[in-house]
């Protein structure tokens, strides 16, 4: 292709790496476009919405690429243009380069978002007792819920204490272990999925 020697560059068969590495480059696309929630900033990789970082942006542009010859790392992203590290395998040998991508980022509302717009939850936990008390176990609540992706649709201040409606009834009964608490349960029937009744949890806490 360019009638380098061997004695000069590395070759790949019968084409050298330089060419090789062109002839990658050729088929990527001018702009690779990715699925973005406008309102978290989150993005589709992996089967999911999930945070931006570099790891799950190299993911997300892999599968928009399908190039599934090649390991991509993703060095430096902006909003609209990232530079990525390929290592790509032809003929059974590996060739590594650097290049820059343009993003097209194509915004959408995320399940997670779509259910905190219209106050999706699972779980109501009833808060009762000193009010001090009862503050901080809501607050405690709510960071225990998002640092498992989990979400706080509302919370309800009462005479009584506080009422907190939680997204997943499953981490609702995780901080109650965690924090060995003794909630008395009840249940509501809030609808029907696939045949199969839906219910909501409510626990009453004294703390």
């Amino acid at each position: 292709m360019c009638g380098k020697s061997s004695n000069d560059v590395r070759f790949i068969v019968d084409i050298c790496e330089p060419c090789t590495i062109k002839k990658i480059q050729s088929t990527l696309p001018g702009v690779v476009a990715i699925r973005v929630c406008k309102f978290c900033g989150r993005i589709w990789s992996a089967g999911d919405f999930v945070p931006e970082r570099k790891d799950s942006l190299a993911v997300a542009i892999k599968q928009a690429l399908r190039q599934k010859d090649c390991m991509i790392d993703v060095l430096e992203s902006g909003q609209d243009l990232v530079k990525a590290r390929f290592t790509c395998e032809t003929q059974g040998k590996h060739v590594t380069f650097i290049t820059e991508l343009k993003l097209k980022r194509n915004y959408e509302m995320c399940p997670r978002c779509s259910r905190i717009k219209a106050g999706y939850y699972e779980a109501v936990v009833q808060f009762r007792g000193e009010m001090g008390h009862v503050e901080r176990m809501a607050a405690a609540l709510q960071r225990f819920m998002e640092r498992r992706d989990a979400f706080i649709s509302r919370t309800e201040t009462l005479k009584t204490g506080i009422d907190v409606y939680a997204s997943s009834k499953k981490l609702a009964s995780e901080f109650m272990l965690a924090w060995k608490l003794k909630p008395k349960r009840s249940y509501t029937l809030y609808g029907m999925k696939h045949g199969k009744k839906l219910y909501r949890n409510i626990y009453s806490v004294e703390v």
